[in-house]
């Protein structure tokens, strides 16, 4: 009996059954990953997705300050009345992301894993709502929204939210239509019926 080629076959063996196995653990963990990134598209956090945007705006805000302090400098004495409008806004903003910041998460949710969302223009970070189904307010009662829409880059609203209860209390309940690429959430919040703000959210669809 020639040991060699019985050995070659059991080698072969083994190694195919190797690499189907890896083949099927791959294909295992990319499900998986796809069926929780799903299940984490159904909801996002207020605390997060608000305090992200609201610190995208007061760094829009600030470099239009910059711009309009510039033009004063230059002499150009029509824009005095827009920089106070502008340090307001900042201040009103800068009191929003705080009290966003400061929000805990609902009972029972952790805030959601890494990457955070964030507001960054043109980045993979950006929240994917394609079932996109709830922003969840939780617990905090003073936190009003209203008035969401999301508008596609063609212009067309593709989805709209009002507030509501849901498992982990206070929501705004969102109806997305299908669709694909980037497209901007507006929303008008409320914080103690006293610090009023509007956030410009991108997101993306697939």
């Amino acid at each position: 009996m020639n040991v060699i080629p019985l050995i070659m076959s059991v080698f072969l063996l083994f190694s195919c059954t190797e690499q189907e196995q890896v083949i099927s653990e791959s294909i295992a963990e990319k499900s998986i990953a796809k069926e929780n990134q799903e299940k984490e598209n159904e909801y996002l956090l207020a605390q997060q997705v608000f305090y992200a945007a609201s610190l995208e705006k007061i760094e829009q805000l600030e470099n239009e300050l910059a711009e309009l302090s510039g033009k004063k400098e230059s002499g150009d004495k029509e824009t005095i009345n827009e920089i106070e409008k502008t340090q307001k806004e900042i201040s009103n903003y800068k009191i929003a992301s705080e009290y966003f910041y400061s929000m805990r998460p609902p009972k029972g949710l952790r805030p959601l894993p890494r990457p955070r969302p964030c507001m960054s223009e043109n980045s993979s970070c950006n929240p994917i709502i394609t079932n996109l189904q709830q922003i969840i307010i939780g617990d905090d009662n003073d936190l009003v929204a209203n008035n969401l829409k999301i508008v596609s880059e063609k212009g067309n609203v593709v989805g709209k939210g009002e507030m509501g209860e849901g498992k982990y209390g206070r929501t705004v309940k969102i109806e997305v239509e299908k669709f694909n690429g980037k497209a901007t959430m507006y929303v008008e919040l409320s914080i103690s019926n006293e610090t009023k703000l509007s956030l410009d959210i991108p997101v993306r669809g697939y």
